[in-house]
């Protein structure tokens, strides 16, 4: 079976797109959101499978771990009342 790459439909979608026919524009558009959505399963498949992956070596997030920068908390799920609020001025 012969797959088109992302860059291949969406040529044909920009070509059908500068053409004046709709059932093409409408063939073109469905065939790009076939490829997106494929990209879309293999993403999804990948972010299961890191998941699952971190579940089993106990691993839960990186909210929750000491390696985040963003987490101040000693990575215990407690601020220790170590929250500071901060003002800033934007430059136009």
């Amino acid at each position: 079976m012969h797959s088109k790459t992302i860059e291949q439909v969406f040529r044909e979608l920009k070509t059908s797109k500068e053409g004046s026919d709709p059932a093409l524009l409408k063939k073109s558009t469905e065939a790009l959101s076939s490829e997106l959505s494929k990209i879309g399963d293999i993403l999804s498949k990948m972010q299961s499978e890191k998941t699952a992956g971190q579940t089993q070596t106990g691993q839960t997030g990186a909210s929750s771990t000491k390696d985040n920068p963003l987490n101040t908390d000693g990575g215990n799920g407690e601020n220790n009342g170590n929250v500071k609020d901060a003002e800033f001025k934007e430059k136009k």
